[in-house]
């Protein structure tokens, strides 16, 4: 039987775990930060732990006379031969590494070129997904359908199956939401994100957003649990967003319930956007912040509901990610074995 790995690269983690050809899992998944620090990661560190979970993987759950596959999904803008033309959540030296020809030097005895498959990687998840509705039995999607897959973390990735293929554009960089102006002004006074682009939905709908959010309101709103836990404003990062949650469920920090009510309407509001472009059946809601706290994601289609045109959400349905974390990963170790025809 055939195996692939399937490995998601983040700028905060390491994911990857092992399918065989009916998309099993094989062994244990693994998930590796790829720094102990509250900070961006180095591009040494993201490639030391990427060798660090693929060796592991390799020595505990891939069978060692089987050929090596590897499903390689990239967090930002990836080029089509595996270069990282951005990413949101790295340091600046990570721009430009070239994923392919690290790997095929790194495994040159064990990995053929054409079972190395490289990837942004919300199109793994967004094969996952897809795999996952159309499985049923009850048939969520069809061959013509619409199915998007929405993503949340540090960024905002998208993919959209349509007609049963993935939408890619012309240059393979389609559906970057996350670098849209929330608004005129904003696209004209506001804050750079990790592109020239100012005033991004990623200011406005992620984990970092909500921390800063947090800070923003550290001495409007004079909240003693978090001067107690944080004792600086400085000191609260996007690494922090359990934590904040945790306080935001118990009552105890008001703020930051604010914060993650804030972004989740920013996220609705991105929402309206693609409902009234795609008009879809199935929406996919997934990632760090959406699996942390239902808050955010309720807030989302709550939003995205009573400010979209009922005709255009008239046959949607909305999902949380049936993979969490591990979405991106598996859909990589399919790509992989080339169990998917939507590519």
């Amino acid at each position: 039987m055939d195996y692939a790995i399937g490995i998601d690269v983040g700028g905060s983690s390491v994911k990857g775990i092992v399918l065989d050809a009916k998309g099993v899992p094989h062994g244990k998944s693994i998930n590796k930060p790829t720094t102990n620090e509250s900070r961006d990661a180095h591009k040494d560190e993201i490639t030391a732990t990427t060798l660090a979970v693929i060796n592991e993987l390799l020595q505990h759950s891939y069978p060692s006379h089987e050929t090596l596959r590897i499903g390689l999904g990239i967090a930002g803008i990836v080029s089509p031969d595996g270069i990282v033309v951005a990413a949101a959540n790295s340091q600046d030296d990570y721009q430009g590494t070239n994923w392919r020809k690290f790997l095929l030097e790194h495994y040159s005895t064990k990995l053929n070129p054409q079972n190395l498959k490289i990837e942004r990687d919300v199109i793994g998840g967004t094969v996952a997904e897809w795999q996952n509705h159309l499985d049923k039995s009850h048939g969520v999607v069809g061959s013509q359908d619409v199915l998007l897959n929405v993503v949340v973390g540090t960024g905002i990735g998208v993919g959209a199956v349509i007609n049963g293929k993935i939408l890619r554009g012309a240059d393979n960089f389609s559906l970057e939401m996350g670098h849209i102006p929330v608004s005129y002004d904003a696209a004209k006074n506001g804050d750079p994100c990790a592109t020239p682009i100012k005033g991004c939905f990623e200011l406005y709908a992620t984990n970092k957003a909500i921390a800063k959010y947090v800070r923003d309101a550290w001495d409007r709103k004079n909240e003693d649990v978090l001067k107690r836990h944080f004792r600086d404003r400085d000191r609260i990062t996007k690494h922090d967003l359990g934590t904040l949650w945790k306080m935001a469920e118990s009552g105890e920090s008001a703020v930051s319930r604010e914060a993650f009510s804030w972004a989740g309407e920013h996220l609705g509001l991105l929402l309206v956007t693609l409902i009234h472009t795609f008009n879809p059946r199935v929406m996919v809601l997934g990632g760090g912040v959406v699996e942390t706290s239902p808050l955010f994601k309720d807030t989302a289609v709550e939003f995205a509901k009573q400010h979209s045109l009922e005709p255009c959400r008239r046959s949607l349905q909305f999902y949380s990610s049936g993979f969490g974390g591990m979405a991106s990963a598996r859909g990589f170790a399919l790509v992989a074995l080339g169990q998917t025809s939507i590519l």
